[in-house]
């Protein structure tokens, strides 16, 4: 935090405010990296194991599989 305080300002509205800030920006931008909770996948290893829960269907959007 390189911003000083103005003079006259109260020390605790002023922070109060640039905390705030803080928190509205950090929940109007998505952290960085993928969504917390969802790992990386496959997209061959989804397909097959969506023919092996469904046997004998088309694979959906007509995709054709590797």
């Amino acid at each position: 935090m390189t911003e000083r305080r103005p003079p006259g300002a109260g020390f605790e509205s002023w922070i109060d405010r640039r905390i705030r800030e803080k928190i509205r920006e950090a929940l109007r931008t998505p952290p960085p990296g993928p969504p917390l909770g969802l790992r990386p996948y496959g997209v061959d290893e989804v397909a097959r194991e969506w023919r092996a829960r469904h046997p004998g269907r088309p694979v959906p959007g007509g995709l054709t599989p590797r």
